[in-house]
């Protein structure tokens, strides 16, 4: 994790967070190189496999899937996993007005309205696992139309 790293560091060492595709120019002589990617599939273009092994002091995803897609795809340097969560209270006020479920449990969907995020899908799933007045749970989905 980031505090690992932070307490082998040197002052005069920079610590730069990147996406793969954003940064390709080789590493400094003192820089510590980490490229956070999301980029779920199962494998990853073969043009971030090469700018990963080359430039990348370590590699940060969200999940063991993800890591084995990228070892799959042929990235070497070492990947870290972190997991991250959502807090809904830096959300638009509507969030903050509906009411809470009566046993305190949320499901939150945050995606693009493209067929392939499932949006729909993850609502009619909701409705046939829990219907649509029961007060114990609630799906909250903040969505957006394309990119």
């Amino acid at each position: 994790n980031i505090y690992d790293v932070q307490t082998n560091l040197d002052d005069n060492l920079v610590v730069v967070v990147v996406e793969p595709y954003r940064l390709v120019v080789p590493r400094g002589r003192r820089e510590y190189r980490i490229y956070m990617t999301l980029f779920e599939s199962d494998r990853i273009p073969p043009s971030w496999v090469e700018i990963l092994n080359q430039h990348a002091c370590e590699v940060w995803t969200t999940l063991p899937w993800l890591r084995y897609g990228y070892r799959a795809s042929g990235v070497q340097v070492p990947i870290k996993i972190f997991p991250i969560g959502t807090s809904p209270s830096p959300l638009p006020s509507p969030w903050h007005e509906s009411p809470v479920a009566k046993n305190g449990f949320v499901f939150l969907l945050i995606a693009n309205m493209q067929p392939r995020k499932g949006v729909v899908e993850t609502a009619e799933s909701f409705i046939a696992a829990f219907g649509t007045n029961n007060s114990d749970v609630i799906l909250r989905i903040h969505a957006k139309w394309g990119d």
